[in-house]
């Protein structure tokens, strides 16, 4: 969470990385795997959290296969975001 003020004012924003589930500050092997967890169990990501915005890498509203294969070929550098 990221806040801030102006001496009057705080806001605060909620920061994640794309593709960093596991709230490192890198996109590796490592968030795959939990990503892929999330998908094939009932191991689930809280909505609204910044893991979950970092997890549903197509931004679906969703962690699922989809967001498991962006993963990956994000890691490879096929797939970029603007």
């Amino acid at each position: 969470t990221l806040k801030v003020s102006d001496g009057t004012t705080t806001k605060e924003y909620l920061v994640a990385m794309r593709g960093d589930i596991d709230a490192s500050n890198a996109v590796n092997a490592t968030d795959y795997t939990v990503m892929t967890k999330v998908c094939a169990t009932t191991q689930k990501v809280e909505d609204g959290t910044a893991k979950f915005y970092a997890g549903d890498m197509n931004q679906d509203g969703a962690i699922d296969g989809f967001d498991a294969i962006a993963h990956q070929l994000y890691t490879q550098g096929t797939l970029t975001f603007d």
